[in-house]
């Protein structure tokens, strides 16, 4: 599979070409489309493994986006405006918190176990917690 820069989402990922009905090629699209972790290149396993995902969903989280916090399961998940969750659970049943990592400062993140690099949302891995 080919890595480059999607059209769309303008990041590093697995892309296909997407072409037109006369086999042009149109534009270059993530090949499992922009919010699947599956289109993140797997060069280092560990920082696939800690890039925070909806616990719903997969949908892959980004910093700027609202997210839910659940301090009873440790895990985010996409907001309430997300199609797919908000059919699946509401606000009030995952007793949530809503944050903004972009809001936050880094100590503030790191409460809820999270970290930003390169605009990407991480969890911090388990052997690196407990530090705060």
């Amino acid at each position: 599979m080919k890595i480059g820069k999607c059209d769309l989402c303008d990041e590093r990922k697995y892309i296909a070409e997407g072409r037109d009905p006369f086999d042009v090629h149109v534009l270059d699209l993530c090949a499992y489309g922009c919010n699947d972790i599956r289109s993140i290149p797997q060069e280092n396993l560990t920082e696939i493994e800690n890039i925070a995902s909806c616990m719903n969903c997969t949908r892959v989280l980004k910093p700027e986006n609202d997210i839910e916090y659940s301090s009873y399961w440790n895990s985010v998940f996409c907001s309430k405006y997300c199609a797919y969750c908000a059919q699946d659970y509401s606000v009030d049943e995952i007793d949530s918190t809503t944050i903004n990592c972009n809001k936050l400062t880094k100590d503030e993140i790191k409460r809820y176990d999270l970290m930003i690099n390169d605009n990407r949302l991480y969890f911090i891995p388990i052997n690196e917690r407990g530090s705060l």
